[in-house]
């Protein structure tokens, strides 16, 4: 028989471990919705592939979208796309597709036999924003960062973000910065951090962080952090604006 005394932390630690837990199933409802599509071409299809994304583009602008952008890998793998649509909510992935508002059933299957022969791969998720500064169109270069919290940690992650480094990113004159966190599609411990940039000469200047908080007080931070995930990773994207829209309201 177990004795009584370790029944009891037991059952303690178990309630705290599934409280977590379920908190982080509960996708927050605040913040505006971004369906994620990564896509992998095949070698030599780029040119047939960006004419598809034209077409798909403006009939996303026809349909009413608010927000489409268009990204493609300058670090990690080059053939990578990354397409960023803005959706109202749930509701609406219920309605017909979007894209009936601008083409008809034949040209919907024309322009997927398209998308179809381009593709090898294709990852989708939908992105709820966690925080947000800066106005305006996103800028040619995006620097993302992204960051896996341990289990029992996204919350608290989260909270730092909106309670501490957003009010010092702040201060830093220009920043276009953002935070999405993921509900469907992947891991809702997953965050996404976004760094717009107009040159990659940025990067050769301290880090957003280190220059709302300083040197010490950036090392700070990131040691913190550090301890509530496991690992980030970083990649660069070069935003094709000829393919890209938006609307002010969103964010």
């Amino acid at each position: 028989m177990f004795s009584t005394k370790l029944k009891i932390p037991i059952l303690l630690a178990a309630v705290v471990v599934c409280s977590m837990t379920a908190a982080e199933q509960q996708p927050p409802q605040t913040g505006t919705l971004w369906n994620v599509t990564h896509v992998v071409i095949k070698p030599d299809h780029a040119a047939t592939y960006r004419d598809y994304l034209k077409k798909l583009s403006d009939g996303y602008k026809k349909a009413g979208v608010q927000s489409f952008h268009v990204y493609v890998g300058m670090s990690g793998n080059p053939l990578e796309y990354m397409l960023v649509r803005s959706v109202p909510n749930y509701a609406a992935l219920d309605e017909a597709p979007i894209l009936s508002k601008a083409f008809n059933e034949t040209e919907r299957a024309r322009l997927n036999v398209q998308r179809d022969q381009c593709t090898d791969r294709v990852r989708i998720a939908y992105e709820r924003g966690v925080a947000a500064i800066g106005t305006g169109s996103p800028r040619t270069y995006r620097v993302q960062l992204t960051f896996r919290a341990r289990q029992g940690m996204a919350e608290i992650y989260a909270n730092a973000i909106k309670n501490e480094l957003v009010p010092a990113l702040t201060k830093v004159d220009g920043l276009r910065y953002r935070v999405r966190r993921v509900e469907w599609g992947g891991s809702r411990n997953e965050f996404m951090t976004m760094t717009d940039i107009d040159k990659l000469a940025a990067l050769d200047q301290p880090s957003p962080v280190a220059q709302a908080m300083g040197r010490d007080g950036a090392a700070a931070w990131a040691k913190r952090i550090g301890e509530l995930g496991n690992g980030v990773e970083a990649l660069i994207y070069r935003r094709l604006a000829d393919l890209s829209f938006s609307v002010p309201a969103a964010k």
